[in-house]
C-alpha cells in the first residue's frame, strides 16, 4: 500500500493496487449514484475522488472520535483508544497499518494470527476515510 501525506491533516491517504473501480457517492440525505465503468479512465478520476472526500470527511470523523463518540464502519468501530470488530476490541497501540489485498481490506492486530478486519473494499462505507482515520489513530496511541 502507498500513501501521501494529508496537509493539516497529520495522516495520510492510501491507495491500493488497481482493481474494478466502481464508486458510489452519496448525499448526506441518502440519495446515491454510482460511477464506474461507464466513466473513461478511472484509475485517473478515482484517486481523486477518494482524495476529494477523504480530505472532506477524516476530520469529522476524527473529531467525533475525539469527544468520545465511536463511528462505525460497516461493522468495525472506531473509538478514542481501540477498534471494534465483531466482538473483538483492540487497543490502537496493537492495531497495525490497514492493507489493501485482492480486494480486501486487512488490518491486523500484534500478535494474533488472525486478522481484526479482512472485509471486501466494497462492504465498508467510505473505506479510505476509515483507512486514513486507522492511520491517525495508531500514530497518536
Amino acid at each position: 500500500m502507498r500513501s501521501a501525506p494529508m496537509d493539516g491533516l497529520g495522516g495520510h491517504l492510501m491507495t491500493y493496487p488497481a482493481l474494478p473501480r466502481s464508486d458510489t457517492l452519496t448525499r448526506p440525505d441518502g440519495g446515491a449514484a454510482r460511477i464506474g465503468r461507464a466513466f473513461a479512465h478511472p484509475e485517473q478520476w478515482g484517486p481523486h475522488l477518494q482524495d476529494a472526500v477523504t480530505r472532506a470527511q477524516l476530520p469529522g470523523v476524527l473529531a467525533a472520535i475525539q469527544a468520545g463518540r465511536g463511528v462505525r464502519f460497516a461493522s468495525i468501530e472506531l473509538r478514542r483508544n481501540a477498534m471494534r470488530a465483531g466482538r473483538r476490541e483492540v487497543e490502537w497501540g496493537r492495531v497495525e497499518e490497514p492493507e489493501f489485498k485482492q480486494g480486501h481490506v486487512i488490518v491486523r492486530a500484534a500478535g494474533r494470527r488472525a486478522a481484526l478486519v479482512h472485509d471486501r473494499v466494497s462492504s465498508i462505507p467510505t473505506v479510505f476515510v476509515f483507512a486514513a482515520a486507522v492511520v491517525h489513530l495508531r500514530a497518536a496511541a
